[in-house]
């Protein structure tokens, strides 16, 4: 085809392209054929060539113009385990099992990914001298754990892990060929020590007795820790903590569900059993001139005073520029203790200073008002003798918990001060959280400016990080910070 064969009028004559084609097929309209699927019905004519309609291959199902992977549901694995004949199915490129049936005393199991050993039932006959169904019946142990041989039945088992009570009386009549046992059966008594499996878990020795199946251990799932006998959910970086001491993902929070949001994880320990969590605000005050109100913590006219400007903190270590950065590269406990440091600033006294004697300055000089705000915060009404979250349980927290809550990797500091080793990761996870904790009505706020510590630099100044840039530096106590609390788990 070209231009030069069109009729003289722009449209198809007869004859055709002026006599270069008999007849043009004018039905011919080509569909775009999707991945995954097969055209069907060619045709070519006028210009235009192709398929006119398409099957989705093997493994996919038809949705509008596409074609989807079939979702195999109940076909969750993909090798047939031992024991098993399996079923298929394919979903894309992939071809999903699933176990229909299982060999001579295996059963499946609910989820039809495994064959477990068939469960005893009493009254069963057998006449296979081979191989006593499921240990009913035999009186010699072989090494597969089956009973077998023509003996009489002498002792009646429900399976290699448990014996039943038994007596001459429900002895059978000759060989194992004949109904063993005579139909009589005395209680099934368990004689190995079995576990209840609790929620969260997995059995790992799973075994049939009495017609019953038990347990003899049991491990947590993935993403579960061990908590006494139970099995919680390990906490993560940015997880929500819960007033009642569990966390869990934002995106698994309803308001009204009963659940209590008070802070953010930012730095777990033990496999996320223990760690670290800020709270979900910044704390302020009503003037400067007024103390912290605990009922009231999140006032946002005015923020907090470190306090006791020109007063070294006894008992308290002060990190100064000549000290700071092998502290840091080391992980000096110090730098990562506000709860101690809240201690030690909370049981200092700053000596000939009054509220009568310095009144325009009596939070900046005589009171360690953040420390003192840390330790009197409580989350919310009706939570302020909670033994979990209450007052006396948050705490200012030290330089290094603040870098831990930005997120810093201390082998890449090469300075006291600045940014070195700031990665902001663990900010990110914590910010999207509150944003998303924000947004489903809990108040909250992102971590934004500069944030005091607990950890004292000089008589007159303490170190601050800034959560927009992970710069950490020193400033004044009689300067008003952002201040948010720790508490630990």
């Amino acid at each position: 085809w070209d231009e030069s064969k069109r009729g003289a009028n722009g449209t198809l004559e007869d004859p055709c392209c002026n006599g270069k084609y008999a007849t043009c097929n004018t039905t011919c309209a080509p569909v775009t054929v999707p991945d995954h699927a097969t055209g069907k019905n060619y045709c070519d004519g006028c210009n235009k060539a192709g398929y006119t309609g398409w099957d989705c291959k093997y493994g996919y199902y038809a949705s509008g113009a596409s074609c989807l992977a079939n979702t195999c549901e109940g076909y969750n694995i993909t090798v047939c385990p031992a024991h098993a004949q399996c079923g298929d199915c394919q979903s894309g490129e992939i071809v999903k099992k699933q176990v229909i049936s299982c060999d001579n005393y295996w059963t499946p199991n609910a989820e039809k990914t495994a064959c477990v050993p068939a469960a005893c039932l009493k009254g069963d006959t057998s006449s296979d001298t081979a191989n006593c169904y499921s240990g009913l019946y035999g009186a010699t142990k072989t090494p597969n754990g089956y009973y077998s041989g023509n003996s009489p039945c002498y002792e009646c088992q429900c399976n290699v892990d448990a014996i039943c009570t038994w007596d001459n009386d429900n002895k059978g009549e000759g060989t194992l060929g004949t109904q063993c046992c005579n139909d009589k059966y005395k209680d099934c008594t368990d004689n190995t020590t079995s576990v209840t499996v609790p929620e969260n878990a997995t059995c790992t020795s799973p075994y049939s007795v009495c017609q019953e199946n038990k347990c003899k251990s049991w491990v947590c799932k993935d993403g579960y820790i061990l908590d006494d006998d139970k099995c919680i959910k390990s906490c993560v970086i940015g997880d929500v903590f819960y007033a009642d001491g569990s966390c869990g993902d934002v995106n698994n929070y309803t308001q009204g569900s009963g659940k209590i949001p008070v802070g953010v994880v930012y730095w777990v320990s033990d496999e996320g059993k223990h760690g670290k969590v800020i709270n979900l605000k910044d704390l302020g005050r009503e003037a400067t001139n007024k103390p912290f109100d605990p009922a009231n913590p999140y006032d946002t006219r005015y923020e907090l005073y470190w306090g006791y400007y020109d007063y070294d903190v006894e008992k308290l270590t002060n990190y100064d520029y000549t000290n700071m950065l092998t502290q840091l590269q080391s992980r000096d406990e110090d730098l990562y203790d506000g709860k101690g440091n809240t201690d030690k600033i909370l049981a200092a006294q700053k000596p000939r200073c009054s509220y009568e004697y310095i009144l325009s300055s009596y939070y900046k000089y005589c009171v360690p008002q953040a420390a003192r705000a840390a330790r009197d915060f409580y989350p919310l009404e009706g939570l302020e003798n909670d033994l979990r979250v209450g007052q006396g349980r948050w705490y200012l927290p030290a330089i290094g918990e603040l870098m831990d809550l930005y997120g810093c990797d201390n082998s890449l500091i090469t300075k006291h001060s600045g940014t070195s080793g700031a990665k902001g990761d663990h900010k990110t996870l914590v910010n999207n959280t509150l944003d998303a904790l924000k947004g489903k009505g809990v108040s909250a706020e992102k971590l934004t400016d500069t944030y005091s510590s607990s950890s004292e630099a000089f008589r007159t100044t303490l170190w601050g990080l800034n959560m927009d840039t992970g710069n950490r530096y020193t400033v004044f106590k009689s300067d008003q910070n952002c201040v948010r609390v720790s508490l630990q788990f």
